[in-house]
């Protein structure tokens, strides 16, 4: 009986305790969520000032006495439209406001069809309206296109339709009630947007920018761990490292391909070197590229890298060229390896390109050479020949004009 009751009496400690810590681990989750982006906070924060502002429709009577019971709509745009970012405000903004507007003239219009057939066929013919609207804008929520741009769109006409047409059969102020809801809906999105933009705003460009970023150097640090992890452990690198590295691959691609490694050992030791050495430099370089994009300056530091690993391919060809082995599927593996880590570079020397591109497009503050404007192009790196023999072309230009 002692044992039954001790164990009656630690049931419910224990479970309090479990409660206590599960509190508790949703309170450093909650905490961790500020902390890692404090913008989070702020913009809570003005999705709370935005609702209190257009609360005021229902707590101060001249207000209500105007608007009415559609004030709670201002209230619901608030709530629906404002969102993180400015951009996503602005757009969902805008496709509420044209759907309110498309789908309420619309429903008075089919109110307005149907109220010369008479009371009978008058709901008959709301309803074969309603029908068809629904079915319309249901198919079309299907089509990517409008799907991807316009479904929260078609959503809300869809919706303000179906109001306004059932609302209109016992209302006879359909007109009034449209324009009240019409009024208030473009409030509550202006006041949205209005304190989106001008109150500690959040751009989407600013967000992407970081994300490419972060993509670019998780890609850089698979393509140093990537080696070490087909190869095994070297130079001083664990396993446990390696595998961290490897993980890297899986944020910027959805999956991961886990295949074994069935080549021979002599031809990895023969291979090792070379194709270490290209994942190092491929690494390096997205990397430097990476941190390039981040303080919006020329990736000058990768370009010792991508020459490197450029020198490491030839040498690789080479080696694949001049070598023989027993056996057709040892020297498929071989080659299969090799090329893939050859096209991975080049798609490294791609996105060296483009950041140039967008360098020199975006028109940033460059350190201007040392060398005169006669220097020859031929004692340039790959990497600046681009840019001089555009100098060269204008140059030309000039001297035909």
């Amino acid at each position: 009986m002692e044992m039954k009751t001790s164990d009656r009496g630690g049931g419910p400690k224990a479970m309090g305790e479990k409660l206590m810590q599960e509190v508790a681990e949703l309170a450093n989750k909650t905490k961790k969520v500020g902390k890692d982006d404090p913008r989070r906070i702020v913009h809570s924060l003005k999705v709370a000032l935005a609702i209190t502002i257009v609360s005021l429709f229902y707590y101060f009577e001249p207000l209500y006495d105007n608007f009415g019971a559609s004030s709670i709509w201002a209230i619901i745009t608030v709530i629906v439209v404002f969102e993180f970012s400015v951009g996503t405000t602005l757009g969902k903004g805008l496709n509420r406001g044209m759907a309110t507007s498309i789908g309420g003239a619309l429903g008075f219009g089919a109110h307005y069809i149907a109220s010369f057939s008479g009371k009978i066929a008058h709901p008959v013919l709301l309803g074969i309206f309603i029908c068809i609207i629904a079915a319309a804008t249901t198919y079309f929520r299907f089509v990517p296109k409008l799907k991807a741009r316009y479904d929260y769109g078609l959503l809300i006409f869809m919706l303000t339709f179906s109001m306004v047409t059932v609302s209109s059969f016992r209302d006879d102020e359909i007109l009034k009630l449209a324009w009240h809801r019409l009024i208030n809906i473009l409030i509550g999105g202006l006041v949205a947007v209005v304190i989106c933009i001008f109150v500690r705003p959040v751009w989407a460009g600013s967000d992407l920018h970081q994300m490419v970023a972060t993509n670019i150097e998780n890609l850089g640090t698979f393509f140093e761990g990537f080696g070490v992890d087909y190869f095994g452990a070297s130079q001083g690198e664990s396993v446990g490292g390696a595998n961290t590295n490897m993980l890297k691959y899986r944020s910027v691609l959805s999956s991961k391909q886990n295949e074994e490694s069935l080549m021979p050992v002599e031809m990895k030791t023969q291979y090792q070197e070379h194709c270490l050495q290209l994942c190092t430099e491929s690494g390096k370089a997205l990397k430097a590229m990476a941190m390039a994009i981040r303080d919006i300056t020329p990736p000058t530091t990768a370009e010792s890298h991508i020459e490197k690993a450029n020198k490491t391919t030839e040498e690789l060809k080479t080696l694949l060229t001049s070598s023989h082995f027993n056996g057709g599927m040892e020297m498929v593996l071989a080659t299969t390896l090799i090329i893939l880590l050859i096209d991975s570079f080049s798609c490294s020397q791609k996105i060296a390109d483009s950041v140039h591109e967008l360098v020199s497009l975006a028109r940033l503050k460059t350190v201007a050479p040392p060398q005169s404007d006669v220097a020859p192009v031929e004692h340039q790196s790959l990497s600046h020949a681009a840019d001089h023999h555009v100098i060269t072309i204008n140059h030309t230009q000039q001297s035909a004009e």
